[in-house]
């Protein structure tokens, strides 16, 4: 039987308390996409600042935790919680890729080298 430290599971309750701020920062961007659909005008600065949340916080601050410390510690211990994070861990890509996108979307609509309207959500992932 394997068993998780008291260390891993302060680091635990310190990525629980993480997905709270990344929840209430998905419900954010999904109300500012909703609004740009609805075509009502988001300021930019408040596209930027969801930007810099999602690259400095979720990917660099808590999916670092996860991915550097958390996963590689429990590895082994449960084969449903390493499928889960290997799950996890393509998620984290496609989430990286998303802000990639709307980064580069961002700044080709304030350049004006693109007319189009950025989309923080596209249809397909609505």
């Amino acid at each position: 039987m394997h068993y998780i430290d008291s260390n891993v599971k302060r680091a635990t309750d310190d990525l629980r308390d993480d997905h709270k701020i990344v929840k209430r920062l998905r419900n954010i961007a999904k109300k500012c996409s909703d609004n740009i659909y609805a075509g009502h005008d988001i300021p930019f600065d408040d596209i930027k600042n969801i930007i810099v949340v999602i690259e400095e916080f979720i990917d660099r601050c808590h999916h670092s935790k996860e991915e550097c410390a958390y996963f590689p510690t429990t590895k082994g211990n449960d084969p449903t919680m390493d499928e889960e994070a290997r799950a996890l861990i393509i998620e984290h890509e496609f989430g990286r890729r998303i802000a990639r996108f709307i980064d580069k979307s961002f700044g080709h609509y304030r350049e004006n080298k693109d007319a189009r309207e950025p989309r923080a959500f596209p249809e397909s992932i609505r």
